[in-house]
């Protein structure tokens, strides 16, 4: 029963599409996570704070930007991912 499961969950980590969406999500939620801790730090006059909301922003857009690239990459349209990492980093 077990060994079925985790041949499943193996299966599914073969497909792009789960990373893709795995990192798009992860990304969503440190950004959202880093803009409300920026807005607690800043409303507490806490620049710590402020600054660990930053990092979590910054990460959130790396997590992006890697989805964005297994995205080009799946698609084979490498030249476009790379236009589109850049502009998501300016």
């Amino acid at each position: 029963m077990y060994r079925m499961a985790i041949g499943k969950i193996a299966k599914q980590l073969k497909k792009p599409k789960v990373w893709k969406k795995a990192f798009k999500q992860s990304g969503e939620i440190l950004q959202t996570t880093g803009y409300s801790t920026i807005a607690v730090g800043t409303a507490t006059a806490q620049p710590e704070i402020v600054a660990l909301g930053g990092s979590l922003v910054g990460a959130g857009k790396i997590y992006d930007g890697v989805a964005k690239g297994i995205k080009f990459v799946d698609a084979g349209k490498i030249h476009d991912g790379k236009k589109a990492l850049k502009s998501s980093f300016e």
